[in-house]
């Protein structure tokens, strides 16, 4: 059962390609035409819009680029990147962390030892999917942690 938000495939990829593609052209365009907006030289201009692109890329790769799609069954814990699927026992994991926020939460899968996608992994649970598999199964050998 998928646990994990159908958003994820829109914020890890259709958000920052637009970024990238749109805010990139921008910025290729103010450095171009040598755009000059109020008391700003162009290229003082040129190099804010320089920095702000790059601060949006950095910001997606922090924010959303490291989140993956997660399925679980009473078994195994399946993550997948949208390219590589990994499968992993109940025992394997540590805990799972679910951090609630005004626009959308997160969660992350602590697994015990480095798996091959690292030892936190980070998704955006789908809040009826999540709690629907949870709720009354204290059988399993990992806790779920609400912040």
């Amino acid at each position: 059962m998928r646990i994990s938000s159908n958003l994820t495939l829109f914020y890890k990829f259709f958000l920052p390609i637009f970024w990238i593609v749109f805010f990139g052209a921008v910025t290729v365009t103010i450095w171009a035409l040598s755009v000059r907006i109020g008391n700003l030289s162009p290229m003082t201009f040129a190099i804010i819009a320089t920095i702000f692109y790059l601060a949006g890329i950095l910001f997606f790769y922090w924010a959303t680029l490291r989140l993956h799609r997660i399925e679980i069954d009473e078994n195994y814990i399946y993550i997948s990147n949208y390219f590589k699927h990994y499968r992993y026992l109940h025992k394997d994991i540590e805990k799972i962390i679910r951090k609630k926020r005004p626009i959308f939460s997160t969660a992350q899968v602590h697994l015990k030892g480095k798996g091959s996608l690292g030892k936190r992994i980070r998704f955006i649970p789908s809040s009826s999917l999540f709690d629907d598999f949870f709720q009354g199964r204290s059988n399993l050998a990992f806790p779920i942690e609400d912040i």
